[in-house]
């Protein structure tokens, strides 16, 4: 007679990333199912990289004044024609600008039911505009800030029960990256469920890269 054991086992990897600064902590996440048996493994590595973000930037500038000039023959709208006339005796009914820049509404008898124009002009001429102090909002795309080399970032692992099992402390300090060996905590495995790291940081702000190694039994 022969015994077979059935003892399968699997590797399992997986990454994530997130900024982080002093006011948000960064939480991720590791599903221990309830069919697993047992952990062999679990790794974490964890990059300490630079803070990355979209950067909108606010432009000024003062212009000063600039010539704009009319070359040649031209005309200018004066009226827009809005439909038949709503007065007896007057046949079209017109619409031109106030000196606030509202609308006003007038009457006339004219031929046609168009716009109304200046005569053109015989020769160029110029105007003077002035510019002035004003402001534009830019989106300049992705932007990379450098992370404090002094900026501390900690670590605690929780149970799903939120249960500190372990307090790393102190895990990088700036940029750079370490291994985190977290078999210990999971053998045996106390509690199925959701398990999770929370990381902080004590000053300025960083992007956080995990990538993750489980090697377990079913």
């Amino acid at each position: 007679m022969t015994k077979v054991i059935y003892n399968p086992r699997f590797v399992n990897t997986w990454q994530d990333a997130e900024n982080i600064d002093v006011g948000y902590p960064y939480t991720a996440y590791i599903w221990i199912p309830t069919q697993l048996r047992g952990i062999r493994q679990m790794l974490v590595h964890l990059y300490v990289e630079k803070y990355r973000k979209c950067s909108d930037i606010t432009a000024s500038r003062d212009l000063g004044t600039k010539t704009s000039v009319a070359e040649g023959e031209h005309r200018h709208q004066m009226f827009d024609y809005m439909g038949p006339g709503g007065v007896p005796g007057l046949n079209r009914s017109l619409r031109f600008k106030n000196s606030l820049g509202g609308n006003v509404t007038t009457n006339w008898t004219t031929d046609a039911s168009t716009n109304i124009y200046t005569f053109g002009t015989e020769s160029s001429h110029a105007h003077d505009v002035v510019l002035g102090s004003h402001t534009h909002a830019t989106h300049s795309g992705i932007d990379e800030d450098a992370v404090l080399a002094t900026a501390n970032v900690s670590c605690i692992l929780y149970d799903p029960s939120d249960n500190i099992e372990h307090n790393f402390g102190i895990v990088q300090t700036g940029e750079g990256d370490v291994e985190l060996d977290l078999t210990t905590y999971f053998r045996p495995i106390n509690e199925r469920g959701l398990w999770y790291l929370v990381f902080s940081i004590d000053a300025d702000e960083a992007r956080l890269r995990l990538m993750f190694m489980q090697e377990g039994i079913y």
